[in-house]
């Protein structure tokens, strides 16, 4: 179920607003697999795993580490 935001007189779609964490990005999808929040397999802040599912168009990819 998509869900509505509604701001003032406009109505938008939850996939418009709904965002993954990912601070200080950079936009490389290979830095979601470095450093602080980056996610790789028995991770304990793996805050950017989501974003690399989305990225993806919400698929997980062949690439994924778990």
């Amino acid at each position: 179920m998509v869900k509505k935001k509604t701001q003032g007189s406009k109505s938008y779609n939850s996939v418009k607003f709904i965002e993954p964490y990912v601070l200080d990005w950079s936009g490389n999808r290979e830095t979601l697999k470095t450093g602080t929040w980056w996610c790789y397999k028995g991770c304990d802040n793996c805050g950017y795993c989501t974003k690399l599912i989305q990225i993806n168009g919400w698929k997980i990819p062949d690439d994924y580490p778990w």
